[in-house]
Protein backbone atom coordinates (compact mmCIF):
# COMPACT_ATOMS: atom_id res chain seq x y z
CA UNK A 1 0.00 0.00 0.00
CA UNK A 2 1.83 3.10 -1.16
CA UNK A 3 -0.73 5.92 -0.87
CA UNK A 4 -0.76 8.19 2.16
CA UNK A 5 -3.70 7.81 4.52
CA UNK A 6 -4.94 11.20 5.72
CA UNK A 7 -5.05 11.96 9.40
CA UNK A 8 -8.49 11.40 10.93
CA UNK A 9 -8.10 14.62 12.94
CA UNK A 10 -11.25 16.76 12.81
CA UNK A 11 -9.70 19.81 14.48
CA UNK A 12 -11.22 19.25 17.92
CA UNK A 13 -8.01 18.38 19.71
CA UNK A 14 -8.87 17.76 23.35
CA UNK A 15 -7.70 14.70 25.25
CA UNK A 16 -10.01 13.08 27.76
CA UNK A 17 -8.00 13.21 31.00
CA UNK A 18 -9.21 9.78 32.05
CA UNK A 19 -8.33 7.60 29.08
CA UNK A 20 -6.12 10.02 27.06
CA UNK A 21 -8.37 9.66 23.99
CA UNK A 22 -9.01 12.65 21.75
CA UNK A 23 -12.59 13.84 22.08
CA UNK A 24 -12.56 14.85 18.42
CA UNK A 25 -11.07 11.97 16.43
CA UNK A 26 -11.13 9.29 19.17
CA UNK A 27 -7.48 8.35 18.67
CA UNK A 28 -5.39 7.60 21.72
CA UNK A 29 -2.52 9.92 22.63
CA UNK A 30 -0.11 7.20 21.47
CA UNK A 31 -1.88 6.85 18.09
CA UNK A 32 -1.73 10.60 17.59
CA UNK A 33 1.95 10.80 18.52
CA UNK A 34 2.94 7.89 16.27
CA UNK A 35 0.74 8.81 13.26
CA UNK A 36 3.51 10.40 11.19
CA UNK A 37 5.75 7.35 11.62
CA UNK A 38 3.06 4.73 10.92
CA UNK A 39 2.95 2.75 7.71
CA UNK A 40 -0.13 2.99 5.50
CA UNK A 41 -1.21 -0.45 6.72
CA UNK A 42 -1.05 0.70 10.36
CA UNK A 43 -2.97 3.86 9.50
CA UNK A 44 -5.73 1.89 7.78
CA UNK A 45 -5.99 -0.35 10.84
CA UNK A 46 -6.37 2.71 13.09
CA UNK A 47 -8.99 4.26 10.79
CA UNK A 48 -10.99 1.02 10.87
CA UNK A 49 -10.73 0.93 14.68
CA UNK A 50 -11.95 4.53 14.82
CA UNK A 51 -15.07 3.60 12.88
CA UNK A 52 -15.84 0.96 15.50
CA UNK A 53 -15.13 3.42 18.34
CA UNK A 54 -17.39 6.09 16.80
CA UNK A 55 -20.18 3.57 16.31
CA UNK A 56 -19.81 2.25 19.89
CA UNK A 57 -20.05 5.79 21.26
CA UNK A 58 -22.87 6.82 18.94
CA UNK A 59 -20.68 9.67 17.65
CA UNK A 60 -21.76 9.17 14.08
CA UNK A 61 -22.03 6.40 11.62
CA UNK A 62 -19.32 5.28 9.30
CA UNK A 63 -20.73 7.61 6.65
CA UNK A 64 -20.64 10.70 8.89
CA UNK A 65 -18.38 13.25 7.28
CA UNK A 66 -15.44 14.84 9.01
CA UNK A 67 -17.24 18.20 8.87
CA UNK A 68 -20.39 16.77 10.44
CA UNK A 69 -18.41 15.12 13.24
CA UNK A 70 -16.42 18.30 13.86
CA UNK A 71 -19.53 20.47 14.03
CA UNK A 72 -21.21 18.02 16.41
CA UNK A 73 -18.16 17.84 18.69
CA UNK A 74 -17.69 21.61 18.75
CA UNK A 75 -21.36 22.03 19.67
CA UNK A 76 -21.01 19.46 22.48
CA UNK A 77 -17.88 21.15 23.83
CA UNK A 78 -19.45 24.61 24.05
CA UNK A 79 -22.74 23.36 25.52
Amino acid sequence: MSEKIASPCIGVCTLDPTDRTCLGCLRTADEIARWSQMSSVERVQIVLQLRVRRHAQGVGGISASRQQRRARKLTQLVS
